[in-house]
């Protein structure tokens, strides 16, 4: 049985820490280290020691092939363990 994937874009592994900077009502709300696990064109899955809830802007930056890479967006699911 073949799995379809529901993405729009592929996802591609790209572990790498992370700065990130939230925001609540474009205020800073908190900011610190993180760790992206993968990212697409359409979005990152981050792992973060402190909270962000649905709606939040972020606003971090990351590392990949040597290079700076600065992603801004707003949280569309969260998971805590």
């Amino acid at each position: 049985m073949a799995i379809t994937e529901k993405r729009q874009h592929i996802r591609f592994d790209a572990v790498a820490p992370s700065e990130v900077c939230v925001y609540s009502d474009n205020v800073l709300a908190s900011e610190g280290k993180g760790k992206t696990l993968n990212i697409s064109q359409g979005g990152v899955l981050l792992e973060t020691p402190f909270p962000i809830k649905k709606n939040q802007k972020v606003a971090m930056t990351i590392v990949l092939d040597g290079e700076f890479v600065y992603i801004s967006g707003k949280v569309a699911h969260t998971h805590s363990k």
